[in-house]
């Protein structure tokens, strides 16, 4: 029997690889576009300012900061707006503005003034390792190791999921298992990726099939100290045709070899090896006949 369930569905052209998808169902509209200013932002060369005065005096200025840090605006000057965070340079844009306008002074101003951002600037960003599109990427500057992925094209897959880096300035800052994520629903977190970041995806750690009576058969990745019943929990759980028991065949590489047929209860301490196949059978189903 188990020599015969070896062959059972156990194909690359019936499997999906698991979590790869992720990066490539995604809508028309940018997402990342949609994000609200972090309040650590600090404006740069690239960024689009906005400059709206009403009142008694009017005016609607956008320029874009150039590589000096500097903006121009005809009656007031250069402005350096380049390091300052949006609130401290609206106050400096006032502190300017009021020696032209003197209707924003005092305790009733007739004048009004207003420092907003439009265009942000992109940040310069490296995707090596097992991605679609390896290479430097331009990225929104809001964008954490997941955003970043999708706008450089994801991982492919014979990369890993559940090991990618962020080297900043030759130091490993951040390491990401991409199942927390998308299994598990746990938060990625706050950090966004800076200019000159790298984001590095190593080669898959394990292939694992699963398939037979599960909700999401397909093909899955471990990581070293993982169990049987980790994987299964992974993919899903069993579905409600399915056997008690569960069947794990190992290949030749595997330290530990044999074969085996374990109860749903016997999973939680059986560790998986590289190349190990899970099949979950359906449940016997005998009819009977009256002759």
């Amino acid at each position: 029997l188990l020599q015969q369930l070896k062959f059972l569905e156990d194909s690359s052209l019936k499997m999906p690889y698991i979590g790869y998808d992720f990066f490539s169902r995604r809508d028309t509209i940018p997402f990342w576009q949609n994000l609200p200013l972090s309040n650590n932002y600090k404006l740069g060369p690239g960024d689009e300012v906005i400059i709206s005065l009403w009142g008694e005096s009017s005016s609607y200025t956008s320029e874009t900061i150039n590589r000096d840090g500097q903006i121009y605006i005809d009656r007031i000057g250069v402005l350096n707006l380049g390091g300052k965070s949006v609130d401290d340079a609206k106050n400096y844009v006032v502190s300017k503005f009021s020696r032209v306008y003197s209707t924003l002074l005092g305790e009733s101003p007739k004048s009004f003034i207003d420092l907003t951002i439009g265009e942000l600037k992109s940040v310069n960003v490296h995707f090596i390792g097992f991605v679609n599109i390896p290479g430097v990427h331009m990225i929104h500057p809001f964008s954490n190791i997941v955003m970043g992925l999708n706008q450089a094209g994801g991982i492919n897959e014979r990369g890993s999921l559940r090991y990618l880096q962020v080297i900043r300035k030759n130091k490993v800052i951040k390491e990401l298992d991409l199942y927390d994520y998308l299994f598990k629903g746990m938060s990625l977190g706050d950090m966004r990726l800076l200019d000159q970041d790298i984001v590095f995806v190593r080669s898959r750690y394990s292939t694992i099939p699963v398939n037979g009576s599960i909700i999401r058969p397909g093909y899955y990745e471990t990581k070293a100290d993982e169990t049987l019943d980790d994987i299964i929990r992974v993919a899903g759980g069993k579905n409600r045709f399915s056997n008690q028991n569960i069947y794990v065949f190992r290949n030749a590489n595997s330290p530990i070899e044999g074969d085996y047929i374990l109860n749903f209860n016997e999973i939680s301490d059986f560790k998986i090896f590289n190349g190990d196949s899970i099949y979950v059978p359906k449940i016997s189903v005998s009819d009977k006949f009256v002759e």
